[in-house]
Formats: C-alpha cells, sequence, structure tokens
C-alpha cells in the first residue's frame, strides 16, 4: 500500500498508538504509518499486535510492537523510553486504549471495577500524556489524540464505570490543551459512535434486518468503521490541523445531534415497512496489507 503525503504526511514523525493490535487502533496504525510516520504500537494482545507490526515493516514503513499492560504505570514508561530509543524522538501520541468491562449502577459496581476502569481509561491516559510531554517539547511540539467516546457527553444505561470514564478523558483533554498550548503541544480528543470491527461483525450484521435497525439510528444510516476514526486521527495529527486544539469531535455519523424521538421514529418505520430489508449501507471493513 503506497504512502499518502500532501499537507497531512507525516514524514520524519514518530507515533504511539495503544490498543493497536485491533478495531480502531489497528486502523490508526496503519494510518499514520502510511502516511509517513515510524509508529510504536502498544496492546495486551502481543500475538496480534506483533503480527501487525510486522505487517507494517512488510510493506515498507517502519513499526514496532510492544506487549504493554497500561494498567503498569511502569510499563506505560518503558513505552515512552523504548520509543525514544528505537526512533529518536515522539511527535505523536494517541491513547486509544481502554476496557469497557461489566456494566452496572453506581449502585452495584464494586471497588475493583471502579479501580480497573479508571486505571485504563484514565490513569494510563494521563501517563502517557505526562511521560510524552517532555519528549514533544524536545521536538518542539507534538499532537496528542485522546479517543473519548460519545459515552464521554451521553450516558448509556448501567455504565457508569466506562461512562464516567469518558466524560474524565474529555475533562483531560481540553485541560491540557489550555496547559500545553504554549509548548507547541496539541491536545483534541475523537469521541467514536457505534464503530463495527471484526470482532463485532456478528453482532452489528448477523441478518440484513439487524443490520438495517442499526443503521437506522444513524442519520447518514450506516454505523462506523475504525477507518472513520483512523482518517479523523490523521487529520488531528497533521499540519492541517495546526490551529486545532482542545476540540472534542464526534464522528458518529451524527447519532449524537438527534432527539430520542427521532431515532424512535426511525426505527419503528423499519418496523413497519413490509419490503424485505435490503444490504448494509455500511461500507466493508478497509482491508490493510
Amino acid at each position: 500500500m503506497q504512502k499518502t503525503g500532501g499537507a497531512m504526511g507525516l514524514d520524519g514523525k514518530v507515533a504511539i498508538v495503544t490498543g493497536a493490535a485491533q478495531g480502531i487502533g489497528h486502523a490508526v496504525a496503519w494510518e499514520l504509518a502510511l502516511a509517513g510516520a515510524a509508529v510504536t504500537m502498544a496492546d495486551i494482545e502481543a500475538e496480534l499486535g506483533a503480527a501487525v507490526a510486522t505487517a507494517i515493516r512488510a510493506n515498507g514503513h517502519r513499526a514496532i510492537f510492544l506487549e504493554t499492560d497500561l494498567a503498569d504505570p511502569s510499563q506505560i514508561e518503558r513505552m515512552v523510553a523504548m520509543t525514544v530509543a528505537e526512533f529518536g524522538r515522539l511527535d505523536i501520541l494517541v491513547n486509544n486504549a481502554a476496557i469497557v468491562g461489566r456494566t452496572g449502577t453506581v449502585a452495584e459496581e464494586t471497588v475493583e471495577r471502579w479501580d480497573q476502569g479508571l486505571a485504563v481509561n484514565v490513569r494510563a491516559v494521563a501517563l502517557g500524556m505526562k511521560l510524552a510531554v517532555p519528549e514533544m517539547q524536545k521536538a518542539g511540539g507534538g499532537a496528542i489524540v485522546n479517543i473519548s467516546s460519545v459515552h464521554g457527553f451521553l450516558a448509556s444505561e448501567r455504565h457508569v464505570v466506562y461512562d464516567t470514564c469518558k466524560h474524565a478523558v474529555l475533562g483531560l483533554t481540553r485541560q491540557s490543551a489550555l496547559d500545553l498550548g504554549p509548548d507547541n503541544i496539541r491536545v483534541n480528543a475523537i469521541c467514536p459512535g457505534f464503530i463495527v470491527s471484526n470482532r463485532r461483525e456478528q453482532d452489528a450484521f448477523g441478518s440484513d434486518e439487524q443490520a438495517e435497525l442499526n443503521e437506522a439510528i444513524y442519520p447518514l444510516r450506516r454505523v462506523g468503521r475504525p477507518h472513520d476514526i483512523a482518517a479523523a486521527v490523521r487529520y488531528l495529527v497533521s499540519k492541517d490541523a495546526a490551529f486545532v486544539t482542545g476540540v472534542a469531535l464526534p464522528v458518529d455519523g451524527g447519532m449524537s445531534v438527534q432527539l430520542v424521538d427521532s431515532v424512535t421514529h426511525n426505527i419503528q418505520a423499519v418496523i413497519r415497512k413490509d419490503e424485505p430489508a435490503g444490504p448494509p449501507n455500511t461500507p466493508p471493513l478497509r482491508e490493510y496489507p
């Protein structure tokens, strides 16, 4: 696959992407590598992550994989240190990794589940930024993208830990954009909607009827794919976004701009119609080499 260029070209830049073994992180790692960046892929899934890094290198790009448990602060330190040791600098950090965990209300959640969710979904984001910033300062600036969620500004029933964490990521993003702006370090967040990767394909598209119901929720009448998020990341870390910081960018097909009655109307229309459902509108997964 050929390198992408233009203003979004990232030649000479070095990036870290967490949660890069599959899904959104996998697509982000590929897109940044194709744009010319050297990429450190960090993930707890060692076999999957190593295979992606190998494929990126086989296509003429620079990438390493580091098995990383983001709940362990010492492994985050290692992630940043080894990136700088391997590539000589750090310009881009994409905090993508997160865990959803079990669902529950504030009355039901346990201390252990709070600790687990906050450690990976919030503390690891903050620590990654803390350790990346001095390296970005040495490089004359940088770009940080934190993957939040539409759960960062909306609420979903019985998702108290996850929703709280994603709200916190947006607060951390805005505060850091203010604090780090004088160092020419831009900090933005992306808020994905329903993103269907290989792991969720059957749930979303097990039948044409299921696909149509899922797609009816979105004004664009399709759900998201990992490359939709990766394209937004590529923009936010590029020169084209040089005057963009502190933004929480929804990439959700318009889902979050609707009133609930609009969603209900669309779903009822799908249920009422007599003709059989057609094939999904959602494009297929983008195949990287």
